[in-house]
């Protein structure tokens, strides 16, 4: 079993598995500050997750996933990185065989579960590229801002 399936609180949850079973994530925190754009993203999985369909599911989290394993891969070198632990482990956390091969996990499911139907299909689509739209932004606001 692999660090990610071994954390805490975590599942490792088949193809076959009802979605059901799924646990809807708390609200955030209200201390966390939360912009309108992760709001946003934030609503865009909700609704992934109310469908219980697995097939939307993975149209929205490997976005975000991907995006965190290209932004870490090009930080370089541990010796490279920020001397500030808070900085330097949120690269290591995205930047590590286990990370990298969860993501790559998530887009081979997202290639694996393409619909059929031409209008199922096109809605994955369209979701995917709602979270490019939301994430996108999110990302770039929080790397300005550092």
């Amino acid at each position: 079993m692999d660090s990610l399936s071994a954390a805490p609180g975590l599942e490792m949850v088949r193809t076959c598995d009802p979605l059901p079973a799924l646990v809807k994530p708390n609200p955030l925190p209200a201390s966390l500050p939360n912009s309108v754009l992760g709001t946003d993203f934030d609503a865009l999985m909700r609704r992934a997750l109310d469908t219980r369909s697995y097939a939307d599911v993975v149209a929205v989290l490997p976005v975000a996933e991907w995006l965190y394993v290209d932004w870490a891969a090009r930080a370089g070198e541990p010796e490279s990185w920020p001397p500030t632990a808070k900085h330097s482990e949120r690269i290591r956390l995205h930047n590590n065989p286990q990370y990298n091969n969860w993501v790559n996990l998530l887009r081979e499911e997202f290639d694996a579960v393409e619909p059929a139907e031409a209008v199922i299909r096109a809605k994955g689509v369209a979701t995917s590229k709602e979270a490019v739209r939301l994430e996108r932004p999110l990302f770039d606001s929080a790397m300005a801002a550092r």
